[in-house]
């Protein structure tokens, strides 16, 4: 991180960074034998799981839709930002 952050490493750095909390947290769970049924990973209401998954993914496009919009983007609008 002190040799220019994520940025450095391209695409890849981002998506391994968001990964690194989760990761860690299925780790530890194994090390110390806590198991997964206290997770809340329960399937049992459809419509709940759907409103799990699509909530971060929708919040994510209307917060991506300002910054666009409103120039505050430090990419200016430039589309995949992530390639350049």
């Amino acid at each position: 991180m002190s040799r220019g952050g994520y940025g450095a490493l391209g695409w890849l750095g981002g998506i391994v960074f968001m990964w690194i909390p989760g990761v860690t947290s299925l780790v530890c769970r194994l090390i110390f034998h806590e198991g997964f049924r206290d997770v809340g990973w329960g399937w049992r209401n459809w419509k709940a799981t759907l409103a799990r998954i699509w909530t971060p993914i929708f919040a994510r496009g209307v917060v991506y839709a300002i910054l666009w919009g409103s120039r505050l983007s430090p990419h200016n609008g430039e589309w995949p930002f992530y390639l350049t």
